[in-house]
């Protein structure tokens, strides 16, 4: 798993420092002081999506890429 590895952190860490935009995934099950990390980094924007949810979200997500 990709929380017990020392450089796939490194890897993360030195990506998100980028000036680089990026969309990913974070889990919702697990919890350690990485992930609490990411989460609570403020330049950082976390957006759950639920089954209910996830057509906004999509549109929003859509909006902030493109500027519209």
């Amino acid at each position: 798993m990709e929380l017990f590895s020392t450089r796939f952190k490194e890897l993360v860490n030195s990506y998100l420092a980028s000036p680089n935009h990026f969309i990913g995934t974070i889990t919702s099950v697990y919890d350690d002081e990485f992930i609490r990390q990411i989460k609570g980094n403020p330049d950082i924007e976390v957006i759950t999506i639920t089954l209910e949810n996830r057509a906004e979200v999509y549109e929003q997500i859509y909006s902030k890429l493109t500027g519209v």
